[in-house]
């Protein structure tokens, strides 16, 4: 018997009957109670068991990753690294350092770069570095214009001189 959209009739909620269990179960399987909890996949078992049940028979299997972090870990330059021990070496050899080494370093140096946005230098050695290079450029400046007035004014006496007259300032 159809039922439903397709057959012209409103869906409907049905009453649960021994039909509908027998066909339930014949789909989905015999109905079990939702247990709650953390679980971890067994492959000798072929399920998953409690977490605190389980027992891994190989230590490549145990939930805990201390110290695999190495392995087979390539290097920029094609150099595999197969331990922490090596892992070191390698930085070492190279000169290299991992990030962790400069904790704080980064922060120092953001503060130093939103000084330099804001106020103009990152540090007290920068702005002093910063003035005398402007009083320098500053001073440059000054006397390429002094030169420029120079040679421009001994150009117009030069002119006048030609044409028969002195100077006037």
């Amino acid at each position: 018997m159809a039922r439903g959209m397709a057959a012209g009739e409103p869906i409907v909620s049905q009453a649960e009957t021994k039909a509908f269990d027998e066909g339930y179960e014949r789909v989905f399987g015999e109905r079990k109670r939702v247990e709650r909890g953390r679980y971890i996949y067994d492959p000798e078992l072929g399920k998953c068991v409690p977490a605190a049940e389980y027992h891994a028979s190989r230590a490549i299997d145990a939930p805990v990753m201390a110290g695999r972090f190495y392995e087979n870990q390539v290097m920029t330059d094609g150099t595999v690294v197969g331990s922490r021990a090596q892992y070191h070496e390698y930085m070492e050899r190279n000169g290299l350092a991992p990030s962790s080494d400069f904790k704080g370093v980064y922060a120092q140096k953001r503060a130093e770069r939103d000084r330099f946005y804001t106020e103009g230098y990152a540090t007290a050695a920068d702005e002093k570095r910063g003035r005398e290079a402007a009083e320098r450029a500053l001073g440059t400046i000054v006397e390429m214009r002094q030169r420029d007035y120079d040679k421009v004014r001994a150009k117009r006496e030069a002119e006048r001189a030609r044409r028969g007259k002195g100077f006037e300032p």
